[in-house]
């Protein structure tokens, strides 16, 4: 199995994870353009890619309605049919879907595990993820019975993990980038909104820069601490820096409050530290643990917070026997 991830959101040529596994799971870096590497690999089923948010349609379709008799799983797939006709049209989708899931069932008002056999007022959410025609363009056999990669939302099975096995079903995903600032809204259990927002991490060098101490950047917390003078203009540009993303960040949150944070092309701890005092003060949220990954199956090396997507995804193929 081969898996692709870009590391950043801008089109066009880009660092791509690439991960081979055969008797154990091997990372390399590569530049390309996913289009370029869809292409290639279009009639390929061994390979997987977890692509940005943007190249999907994601939403989430409430149902209701009375059954008499017991429901029957042509019922049920004849059902989400039509309700994917019915949401394509609505929402004047183009693309074609690629997965569903249903959560939230109940029936009479009492939450349930299972649709199939059920009668009575059955109440459920169902979850649909449809690719967007500029994506088919580039592995036009995504839209056919011919054998493709596997394409999912880059957070798909993130989100997944944190809802169901952590229970946690209402968060944000606080992603930087060198150049912007991504928030995935999560909302009982499936995507409510994403939002990229400027202010990314070349906002704080340029602050620090103007400062002359943008070398401090990149060293360790012991070093920075060395120079007691350093470490306090440090500190306090990143608390600025910091509560200019937090005002971001309260302007679109819509009320959700526990926040997990990658930052994939920034480590550096007061940084983080910063972001966690900060964010609980003004907004009083949970902050998940960046240590949820010790609850995932590593693959035998220390994994960093921006591979989560990576490892949910791994877990998951690995449950399915995929890997």
């Amino acid at each position: 199995m081969h898996i692709y991830r870009p590391l950043s959101q801008q089109q066009g040529e880009q660092s791509i994870e690439w991960y081979q596994i055969k008797k154990k799971i091997q990372k390399i870096q590569l530049t390309d353009t996913i289009e370029n590497l869809l292409f290639e690999f279009q009639n390929d089923a061994n390979r997987t890619f977890l692509l940005d948010e943007e190249f999907f349609e994601l939403v989430r379709y409430p149902v209701e309605g009375m059954l008499y008799e017991p429901l029957k799983i042509e019922q049920l797939t004849n059902l989400i049919e039509s309700k994917i006709r019915e949401v394509k049209q609505q929402e004047n989708i183009k693309g074609s879907i690629l997965l569903y899931d249903i959560d939230h069932i109940r029936v009479d008002g009492e939450q349930s595990n299972y649709l199939l056999g059920q009668t009575g007022h059955l109440q459920r959410d169902i979850f649909l993820v449809f690719i967007k025609p500029s994506l088919a363009i580039s592995c036009p056999t995504l839209a056919t019975e011919k054998p493709s990669p596997y394409i999912y939302p880059s957070s798909y099975f993130t989100v997944q993990f944190i809802s169901k096995q952590l229970s946690i079903p209402s968060f944000i995903m606080v992603s930087f980038h060198e150049h912007t600032i991504k928030l995935i809204l999560v909302k009982d259990g499936f995507y409510h909104n994403i939002h990229t927002l400027d202010r990314g991490i070349n906002n704080l060098k340029q602050i620090l820069i103007s400062n002359n101490i943008i070398a401090y950047l990149s060293k360790s917390d012991t070093e920075i601490q060395h120079n007691s003078l350093v470490a306090t203009i440090l500190e306090d540009n990143i608390k600025f820096y910091i509560n200019i993303v937090i005002d971001r960040l309260q302007e679109h949150n819509e009320g959700i409050t526990s926040c997990i944070i990658s930052y994939p092309e920034f480590k550096n701890n007061i940084l983080y530290q910063t972001f966690i005092d900060t964010y609980q003060s003004r907004i009083g949220g949970y902050i998940i643990p960046n240590s949820i990954h010790h609850q995932l199956e590593t693959y035998d090396r220390e994994r960093q917070t921006n591979e989560l997507d990576i490892l949910t995804y791994l877990n998951f193929a690995e449950s399915k026997e995929l890997i």
